[in-house]
């Protein structure tokens, strides 16, 4: 992508009226409403037609949230400068002149904005990959699997004692939402308690990692 197009990336994102907020608040409030408007839909007893749009909303909301945290949280990392060497081979991708260096900083773009528009965050594996990069370790996924849980309302849990298919079920989800995004006139049967736990894994996977951040990287509240 040229600089250009990363440039425009940026402005939209930092005109995001939650742009300056922490990541995980950041897809919070956006993860609840998705929910909520779900939940009303179907207690309304609306029309077929749309109890099903407001299911595919909820998927495409819960892709979108986990990309946009774990993009924002790829930024916090990089421009805190909490990054291994492995993580230079992603930065070695980026073709960049000194022209662009010099728009770079005219502009005050960060390192870490230019990586986070510029790199899919959109399924499990783009996602592991990065951040064993950016933490120098093995496997990301696998080391949130026995991450405490703390949410509202609920007892803690351990991730994987909890969702033991949360990978899968995850998976599932990031393939829904795009069979809705890329196939026009996309049908398929999307039960509520299906939806209903493909949800609340997102919810899940995004509240370990918030946790394993806070814990072994910022525990002195985020940047």
């Amino acid at each position: 992508m040229k600089l250009e197009g990363i440039s425009k990336r940026i402005s939209l994102a930092r005109e995001s009226k939650t742009s300056h907020e922490e990541p995980y608040n950041d897809v919070y409030d956006k993860f609840v409403a998705s929910i909520e408007l779900w939940d009303f839909v179907e207690n309304n007893k609306a029309e077929k037609r749309i109890r099903y749009e407001a299911r595919k909303y909820v998927v495409i909301t819960c892709v979108s949230c986990i990309e946009v945290f774990f993009k924002r949280m790829a930024m916090l990392f990089i421009d805190s400068g909490l990054i291994k060497d492995d993580f230079r081979e992603i930065l070695r991708k980026y073709s960049i002149s000194l022209s662009d260096l010099l728009d770079i900083k005219k502009r005050k773009l960060s390192i870490g904005e230019i990586v986070a528009v510029s790199h899919s965050m959109q399924d499990l594996e783009s996602i592991n990959s990065c951040f064993n990069k950016i933490l120098g370790i093995q496997n990301f996924l696998k080391e949130l699997e026995t991450i405490e849980v703390v949410p509202e309302n609920k007892n803690k849990y351990i991730l994987i004692q909890e969702y033991p298919d949360i990978w899968a079920k995850i998976a599932e989800l990031l393939r829904l939402r795009h069979l809705i995004i890329h196939h026009e006139g996309f049908k398929r049967i999307l039960g509520d308690e299906r939806l209903l736990n493909m949800s609340l894994c997102v919810a899940a996977f995004i509240s370990a990692a918030d946790n394993y951040f806070r814990d072994n990287y910022f525990r002195n509240n985020m940047p």
